[in-house]
């Protein structure tokens, strides 16, 4: 197996932990959204040609190419149909208000009739996709994607060691500072769900560039003292086991990973009710879907479950069983019944 990557700098950390798992790299060119139209066509048909080559040279077996989003990965998915009799595109994101260019419709279409399979990681992302491309989403295949968290986890980081009591509440958010992630939304509904409950703590596990406009939205709430800015964490797994309840108020997503580990470490969700999250949380059994902007719904949401610890018990429960099925696993399965390349002994 060989992973082909980006040799943008950011891609870095995601390079060195493929290394370690004794999986050879190979680095291609990528180009970027910067500059005019014509701009954007030259770069992209230099990193079509660097793709072709690389792909006409090494001969694989099968290619796998993922994408985060239909904008993206054309060139890579062209030269994997024109080089390989098996290559499948994995959409990991196509939120509604993306759109493709004829001319990346056009060789989708070529990819597909050249025998590339198309899968997305959710029912949402295929009829997005089907949209984008104007295809039937019946003819893309859904495959979740895997997550696995142990069993039974127990995390190295107790509530102590990050200031809180046995008596608190924590309600915990991943994901990064952008605006996708809705996190305004988020801390006007937690003003109501603390102002129902003081012992309500907001733990916000992420960084980006709206850190600061957060920040003050949070202090003119007079919320500061039980929201709580946690910045990148590389211990997202401990801060889980010990947290009560999981929230997540994204505009859209493909699919989740952050969602599906809170499920599986068995915390009860409450979410907005967009894209992917119908699929994952069952309203009234593992969590709690509220209609994104009804900002009062999603706080009568958390109150309902922080107020009641036997039902957040209940809720995460079917949580953690539902959470079964998203498993790393069963997405290898699934993937290697569609390429056929054996990736599960």
């Amino acid at each position: 197996m060989v992973f082909v990557c980006s040799e943008r700098e950011e891609f870095g950390a995601l390079i060195s932990s493929v290394k370690e798992y004794g999986i050879q790299v190979s680095q291609c060119e990528c180009y970027d959204y910067h500059g005019n139209k014509r701009i954007r066509l030259k770069k992209r048909m230099k990193a079509f040609w660097h793709t072709w080559f690389l792909f006409q040279k090494k001969k694989y077996d099968v290619i796998i190419v993922v994408v985060p989003s239909p904008l993206v990965g054309a060139g890579v998915s062209l030269s994997a149909a024109l080089c390989c009799s098996k290559s499948v595109k994995v959409f990991q994101l196509a939120a509604s208000h993306h759109d493709v260019e004829r001319y990346e419709r056009l060789s989708g279409k070529f990819c597909r009739f050249r025998g590339q399979k198309w899968v997305a990681v959710s029912k949402e992302n295929a009829f997005q996709i089907g949209r984008i491309y104007r295809l039937d989403p019946a003819k893309i295949k859904c495959i979740y994607n895997g997550a696995n968290v142990p069993e039974n986890f127990q995390g190295k980081t107790s509530r102590q060691e990050l200031g809180f009591k046995g008596t608190d509440i924590l309600i915990t958010h991943v994901g990064a500072l952008v605006p996708q992630k809705n996190h305004n939304e988020l801390i006007k509904i937690f003003k109501k769900v603390q102002a129902a409950n003081a012992n309500a703590h907001l733990l916000l596990i992420g960084k980006g560039k709206l850190k600061y406009e957060l920040e003050v939205l949070v202090k003119d709430l007079g919320i500061e003292t039980n929201v709580h800015f946690m910045g990148y964490r590389t211990d997202v797994a401990d801060i889980l086991a010990i947290s009560d309840v999981f929230v997540f108020t994204s505009v859209f997503e493909g699919f989740p990973f952050a969602l599906v580990e809170a499920m599986q470490m068995g915390l009860p969700i409450v979410t907005s009710n967009t894209s992917s999250m119908r699929e994952l949380v069952l309203n009234g059994s593992n969590g709690f879907l509220y209609d994104l902007g009804d900002v009062d719904a999603g706080a009568d949401a958390l109150i309902c479950l922080v107020n009641d610890p036997v039902l957040m018990r209940k809720f995460g429960k079917h949580a953690s069983s539902h959470g079964e099925q998203f498993s790393k696993g069963n997405m290898l399965r699934e993937l290697d019944m569609l390429t056929g390349i054996g990736s599960v002994q």
